[in-house]
């Protein structure tokens, strides 16, 4: 179990929750918390780094970065980071000795 889950775990425990519905209950804080991060760090690229881009294409006498900015490729390319950022940060939320068969369909 990581620190955040642990940390979370007791202050649930001294709350007045059983341990194994805490246990439940951390799990599901933290997944919830992957989850925000990684909408926050979506919007927080896509707004930054699709703006950059924007602004880069506008400048330059190219066609292709013109055509990447019409098509919204830059856009639907920024939707991989949250999915690589959810792929990396699963096993925190949902660790592999408790819910192995879980953690594969995620």
């Amino acid at each position: 179990m990581s620190e955040l889950q642990q940390w979370i775990n007791s202050y649930l425990v001294k709350w007045g929750l059983v341990h194994d519905s805490a246990n439940i209950w951390d799990n599901l804080i933290v997944l919830l918390l992957v989850i925000a991060v990684t909408v926050g760090i979506d919007y927080t690229c896509r707004y930054i780094f699709l703006g950059l881009f924007k602004k880069f294409a506008k400048k330059t006498k190219n066609q292709w970065d013109d055509l990447i900015v019409e098509r919204k490729i830059i856009n639907k390319l920024m939707h991989l980071i949250p999915a690589i950022l959810v792929y990396i940060m699963l096993p925190l939320a949902i660790p592999r000795e408790e819910m192995p068969t879980l953690l594969g369909i995620l």
